[in-house]
């Protein structure tokens, strides 16, 4: 048996198994010779050659196979890229998979994974000048801003533009509105606009593009679906300026739906099932939430539902001698700066507004109170903030009115309502009113109805008249009923006692009678 000093002036010997035994440690030791060390480092220096030469051989291997695949990437890649909509990636997918140059590599799921990758890029991934006004979040200015001033620059750089039917009222509770969509984060109710006018050519759509100048993340459409605005508002909430929306929103009852619920925070919530990776189905909820104006010919179009909830502006058309600048050509320094001013003014007022409760008008109804008590709190945050010489209380009191003139006009009504005051006027009118007689026909009340132009009735069902059907389907909520009159050989008719009790619980003056 060796001891140990002789296993150590053993030479380096290569194991079975291709590399060096224990003994290549101790090429190095002093009791070797030389010719014994340049052995053991030509051993060790022939392995490593080996060992690197494997290495290469896999490594070019595995660059054999992936080139292919990295070649059929950039392809894919460059094809997905001409399905920006996720709808029609997803019919495409499974075609794209099939053909010959992917098929050995993709699956749908790697399909849907890039176009991700191509098209939900992040914000932060985002340049500057890449970005949509409604992903901008805007630096508040640097220098002092005063809010009265600044309310009272927004409500001139209106009044330039756009001939209000109100100029004083229209364009101070627009100038307001304005605000409130900066300081949207104090409140717990969005007012929505509804801007009308009696015929084309007005300025609606030149007030709603000026109006998203000046406002916070404005986005503008002049079309969107139900799942389009929901997951927009939810991931970007965003101010939405909606126009023509008389051409298209009353035919999308789910649009309809998205936008009534959108008024109050914690309530505006959409629920929808989407399917997970896994192939399951979980519910998700969409938050509405947020500031929103409309644009439309005449708020008659307009689902009474949606215009209940909507501050209403009506417009007219300028006259040949008022010369009123394009909002196009102002330059952009102008708009920039006022944004500034706008994000600095909402830092500042948040907090007072946030804990601020207003004094509401009583001669407005409950709804009405909801939409204007954003603009109120910050008119009685300027009174706080920035008094006025003339009054203490100069723009509370000043929005108060606004507040009462506003929600008292004929758009505002809901349908149901306006057809009821409307009968009451026909009962009320000396050409059809009859004391002698209890009760109308039907045939005269809808005559009565219908003959009178300014009235939406005759063009009611989509350009056609009210029918008879239509008339008692709307009055049934009043529990008015029409009944066969026996003195006109039982013709269809109402009665005219059954109107009473809705005349007095429903519009602000009775029948003299």
């Amino acid at each position: 048996m060796m001891n140990n000093a002789q296993d150590n002036k053993m030479p380096a010997t290569e194991s079975a198994n291709g590399h060096l035994s224990k003994a290549n440690a101790t090429y190095g030791d002093s009791n070797l010779s030389d010719e014994e060390k340049i052995e053991a480092q030509a051993r060790i220096t022939s392995i490593a050659e080996e060992t690197a030469n494997k290495v290469n051989e896999i490594f070019s291997s595995i660059e054999a196979d992936v080139a292919p695949k990295n070649k059929a990437l950039e392809l894919l890649r460059h094809v997905v890229s001409k399905y920006p909509a996720e709808s029609e990636i997803k019919l495409k997918a499974p075609d794209i998979c099939k053909h010959a140059e992917f098929k050995p590599y993709f699956k749908k799921g790697d399909v849907l994974t890039l176009w991700r990758e191509i098209f939900e890029t992040s914000l932060d991934e985002k340049a500057e000048g890449d970005m949509q006004p409604y992903e901008r979040e805007i630096e508040p200015y640097e220098g002092e801003v005063n809010g009265a001033e600044l309310l009272a620059e927004i409500q001139e750089r209106l009044t330039r533009h756009i001939v209000f039917k109100n100029p004083e009222i229209q364009s101070f509770s627009c100038a307001l509105w304005v605000l409130a969509t900066w300081c949207i984060d104090s409140f717990n109710f969005s007012p929505y606009l509804m801007i009308t006018a009696p015929e084309k050519r007005c300025g609606k759509s030149q007030l709603l593009g000026l109006l998203a100048k000046l406002s916070k993340k404005p986005l503008e459409t002049g079309n969107l679906t139900a799942p389009v605005l929901f997951r927009l508002v939810q991931k970007h909430h965003p101010t939405m300026f909606i126009d023509e929306a008389d051409s298209f929103l009353a035919k999308d009852e789910d649009l309809q739906g998205v936008i009534k619920c959108g008024i109050e925070r914690g309530k505006a919530l959409v629920y929808r099932l989407e399917k997970t990776p896994s192939g399951k189905f979980t519910e998700r909820h969409f938050d509405c939430f947020g500031m929103k104006a409309i644009s439309g010919i005449s708020a008659k179009n307009i689902s009474d539902t949606i215009t209940d909830r909507c501050i209403t502006i009506e417009l007219r058309r300028k006259l040949t001698s008022e010369v009123m600048p394009k909002v196009r050509d102002v330059p952009g320094e102008l708009w920039s700066v006022l944004n500034a001013k706008c994000s600095a003014f909402a830092i500042e007022a948040g907090a007072w507004l946030e804990k601020h409760r207003p004094k509401i008008p009583t001669s407005i109804s409950d709804r009405d109170a909801d939409k204007w008590e954003p603009l109120i709190s910050i008119a009685d945050y300027l009174d706080y903030a920035f008094p006025n010489e003339e009054s203490p209380n100069y723009y509370g009191e000043k929005v108060r009115v606004c507040a009462g003139t506003l929600s008292n006009i004929d758009t505002d009504m809901p349908l149901n309502v306006e057809l009821l005051s409307d009968i009451r006027d026909v009962l009320n009118d000396p050409a059809t009113r009859n004391p002698e007689k209890e009760y109308i026909l039907t045939t005269d009340l809808l005559q009565a109805l219908i003959g009178n132009q300014e009235l939406r009735w005759a063009n009611f069902n989509h350009g056609k008249e009210m029918t008879a059907r239509q008339l008692a389907n709307h009055l049934k909520v009043f529990e008015i009923k029409p009944k066969a009159i026996k003195q006109e050989w039982n013709k269809r008719g109402y009665m005219k006692k059954d109107f009473l009790d809705p005349f007095k619980r429903y519009l602000a003056t009775v029948l003299a009678d």
